[in-house]
């Protein structure tokens, strides 16, 4: 099941590895390598703080698993990245400065698109400038994106 995983990863088929590495899972809930495939694949989603959560359990499993550690440590880069860039929105953001802070939103959606703050911040400076349509259109979809 993890060979499978790991072709379809290898595709870009994100959704179908995660099923196939569950799958795995399923058989060997200590299965480090599906653990680290699953990281992986959620990583390459945007949901990096999840993927986090897997790299932590094939850690547990082996503490010196050479690619769960590289793989966190590249999540936890790219979140601290996202979440810098939030950081910068909300000042720009709180200052008024709707334009300004639009572009670190992006920034931010750049590294992980998921990133509930930058959406809700993007579609907040968005209505602050007017831009009610794309405010809503934004809005909609964060709603629609997080109901599962």
């Amino acid at each position: 099941m993890v060979n499978k995983g790991d072709a379809f990863y290898n595709q870009g088929n994100y959704t179908q590895a995660i099923q196939y590495y569950d799958k795995a899972l399923a058989t060997d809930p200590n299965n480090k390598y599906a653990l680290d495939g699953k990281g992986n694949a959620l990583h390459n989603q945007g949901n990096n703080k999840l993927a986090i959560q897997y790299y932590d359990k094939a850690l547990a499993i082996d503490p010196h698993y050479m690619d769960a550690i590289y793989d966190k440590d590249t999540a936890l880069n790219r979140t601290a990245s996202a979440s810098a860039f939030v950081d910068r929105a909300n000042a720009f953001y709180a200052l008024g400065n709707y334009t300004e802070a639009i572009p670190y939103f992006d920034l931010a959606l750049g590294i992980d698109p998921n990133n509930k703050d930058a959406l809700n911040g993007k579609g907040a400076a968005l209505n602050g400038l007017g831009n009610y349509t794309q405010a809503i259109i934004l809005r909609y979809d964060l709603s629609h994106r997080f109901e599962q």
